[in-house]
């Protein structure tokens, strides 16, 4: 039996936050990082100041899908489901990955 594409869309999407807010959740979440001094990946700002500015420019990059694009996808054959998440909500984010599979798994 030919059954259509799925594709799911996690959509990570604060609610009811300002960027300030936001990004100090993110700060508070990788603080452990800059435990003696170093980033613990090449990549990792080593000081707060610099993973502030990191994590205010990787957010001003992410975008999100519009209803046209979730609906091109449709008409291509393909089922859409979206599951918005709260990244700053630990519970909801946590739950994620179980959610994704139960998609898969059970649609």
């Amino acid at each position: 039996e030919n059954q259509s594409e799925l594709v799911v869309l996690a959509v990570l999407q604060p609610k009811g936050k300002n960027e300030t807010e936001i990004v100090d959740t993110l700060l508070e979440r990788t603080r452990g990082r800059l435990e003696g001094g170093d980033g613990k990946h090449p990549s990792f700002p080593k000081t707060a100041d610099e993973q502030r500015i990191k994590h205010e420019s990787i957010l001003k990059g992410i975008e999100y899908p519009s209803s046209v694009e979730l609906e091109k996808l449709q008409s291509k054959g393909a089922k859409v489901v979206a599951i918005n998440c709260d990244p700053c909500d630990s519970k909801s984010l946590s739950q994620l990955p179980f959610r994704i599979f139960l998609e898969y798994s059970v649609g």
